[in-house]
């Protein structure tokens, strides 16, 4: 499956500036999948960092969220999962992790 643009040169701020635009726009899966069509899912820089900056929006930073969406968006999900919920970890805490997950971890 292809998504997003072919790696690229150019800013990846302006790709996460981007990313960030259409997440406000957007919400849930389907609103993540609209963006991946769009940013892209791989495991370039220029897709992936953004990606996770559009789902750390669409979730409003919830860690579990994060993960969940993350995981289920296709493509490189490891990373983007790493760096949406590195950034949402660092805002809210190990505390943000349910319980019952963190038990499995565990």
């Amino acid at each position: 499956e292809r998504r997003g643009e072919p790696a690229r040169s150019g800013r990846i701020s302006e790709r996460i500036a981007e990313a960030l635009k259409l997440a406000a726009r957007h919400s849930g899966g389907d609103g993540a999948t609209a963006i991946a069509q769009q940013i892209g899912t791989s495991v370039s820089a220029m897709q992936s960092i953004p990606m996770a900056f559009a789902i750390l929006r669409i979730t409003e930073a919830d860690l579990w969220s994060c993960a969940l969406l993350s995981a289920a968006i296709g493509d490189d999900t490891d990373t983007i999962g790493a760096i949406a919920c590195g950034m949402a970890g660092a805002c809210a805490g190990i505390d943000a992790i349910p319980a019952d997950a963190w038990a499995l971890v565990k």
